[in-house]
């Protein structure tokens, strides 16, 4: 799985950056749907080469996060969907945007105040990782997250760092749906 990470994130790290594409894209009313089929499929890939169960895109917003991208594995399909939304301040999310949880958790149950959160035994969340996704002008959109379903011990700061360049494509994607 190294290699293949590996192989993703300088995949990854050749695209044209935020200023860069900036400068030569031109957003039109076809590039939305071109936009939301980017990112499903970055989530679908991210996801299979992590080998975790389940992908998204969140957006916060007032108290709230709502989920705006979801890839999952068919047995996880039905456990989060687009437009899920659950207060902020009682999700992972939130928590590693506030720098009280780390980026990767491989064993939930390592953490109490994780176990703790409605969310880990609805999902069934046993290994977490999460980054934010930034704008252009430095506003917290939302974040990209996995979860797994196993303690996933392997995860670290690779996966954190190829997690970012993914994030970091995701937002730019998202500054064209916006306009």
């Amino acid at each position: 799985m190294d290699a293949t990470l590996s192989s993703f994130s300088a995949a990854a790290s050749t695209l044209p950056s935020a200023r860069a594409q900036s400068h030569f894209t031109v957003a039109g009313p076809s590039d939305a749907g071109m936009s939301n089929q980017v990112i499903q499929d970055l989530l679908r890939t991210m996801r299979s080469l992590l080998d975790m169960d389940i992908a998204f895109v969140s957006e916060f917003g007032d108290d709230r996060l709502t989920l705006r991208h979801v890839d999952a594995k068919p047995v996880s399909a039905s456990m989060m969907s687009v437009g899920d939304s659950t207060h902020l301040a009682q999700t992972y999310c939130k928590r590693v945007i506030d720098g009280r949880f780390p980026n990767a958790i491989p064993d939930v149950l390592q953490i109490p105040e994780a176990v703790a959160l409605p969310g880990t035994a609805a999902l069934n969340i046993a290994a977490y990782l999460s980054v934010p996704v930034t704008l252009r002008n430095g506003e917290v959109y939302g974040s990209l997250c996995c979860i797994s379903h196993s303690p996933r011990t392997a995860l670290g700061s690779r996966q954190i760092d190829a997690l970012r360049k993914v994030a970091e494509i995701v937002s730019n994607e998202l500054e064209k749906l916006r306009g």
